[in-house]
């Protein structure tokens, strides 16, 4: 499964967590559910240990989204990496946040916390409260309206995620950086490193992944506002890579049968390449084979003419 970082807000259905859970906006303590993203004042809940969320940006440089390749030389690198900054966290995640300091000291939100300027551990931790997503919703509602001031963040937002909407039955609108959705992806490599040590031969063949989108939207300030996977399939980390049955224009369809369709065709016409199946969600991949019951003398037709 995947998971994805986020700002500074209750994580939510599009990380799998419940999202009425509070914001560590000061918390460093390891073991708990949030951790620092390097170099945003911005606080994630990628990993429930919090200890692959610092020193990101030391990785090396390059498409790790397409993991499923011959990477042995790099899963060790990742590997190694995971280890050394796991080692002592509490000094890692001490440099991470002197990181975030200096680089967002400024912003709005944290200058009505009367920070003023200071970018010292204590200091934070003394003024700096846990936080609930309502509590930051005004401000997230004047960046969707079109404030390019740095209201949460020194850097410009580049796009909103949305939840599901199924907990708090109202979809949560959770602002992004360009460099967040490069790390976000550098992340997903450090994860398929620790998977290709059980499974040592993801670098053969392909996937059957069923892979779908939901449609998007533009906030009254112009910035697109849609689901973390809709983001994550249409960017060229993803596009770049290709390990898997499904071509991308069936993946980005938006029409839910004819993209089940022509991914299911594309998969069964490709089944001698075929060495694992799955899908982000259990259930999608669950709706496919039912898809593959009711279908499966149309698909065969097709298959033959």
């Amino acid at each position: 499964m995947y998971s994805t970082g986020k700002p500074s807000v209750a994580a939510d259905e599009s990380s799998g967590a419940a999202d009425d859970a509070s914001v560590a906006i000061n918390d460093l303590s390891v073991g708990r559910n949030f951790w620092f993203s390097p170099s945003l004042t911005w606080y994630c809940n990628m990993y429930p240990t919090g200890n692959l969320s610092v020193a990101i940006d030391e990785l090396p440089v390059g498409s790790l989204l397409n993991m499923e390749g011959n990477m042995t030389e790099e899963n060790k690198k990742n590997l190694e990496f995971i280890e050394e900054v796991t080692r002592n966290v509490d000094e890692v995640q001490k440099r991470v946040l002197n990181e975030i300091l200096p680089r967002n000291a400024n912003v709005e939100y944290l200058q009505r916390l009367n920070l003023n300027g200071h970018t010292d551990r204590e200091t934070f931790k003394k003024v700096v409260p846990i936080i609930t997503y309502e509590d930051i919703q005004s401000d997230i509602n004047r960046i969707a309206n079109g404030n390019r001031s740095p209201i949460l963040c020194s850097q410009l937002k580049s796009e909103f995620f949305t939840s599901s909407g199924m907990s708090g039955r109202e979809r949560k609108l959770i602002p992004t950086t360009e460099e967040e959705n490069g790390r976000r992806h550098q992340l997903y490599g450090l994860m398929m490193s620790v998977v290709c040590q059980f499974f040592l031969d993801l670098g053969i063949g392909k996937g059957m992944y069923f892979m779908f989108i939901k449609s998007e939207a533009k906030t009254p300030g112009g910035l697109l506002a849609r689901p973390i996977l809709t983001s994550v399939y249409k960017s060229s980390h993803f596009k770049n890579s290709t390990p898997y049955t499904s071509p991308i224009k069936a993946i980005l369809c938006l029409d839910s049968y004819e993209s089940m369709y022509s991914q299911m065709l594309c998969s069964l016409c490709q089944n001698r390449e075929v060495v694992r199946v799955g899908s982000i969600f259990a259930s999608a991949f669950i709706r496919a084979m039912r898809f593959l019951e009711d279908h499966w003398s149309l698909l065969c037709n097709d298959i033959r003419t």
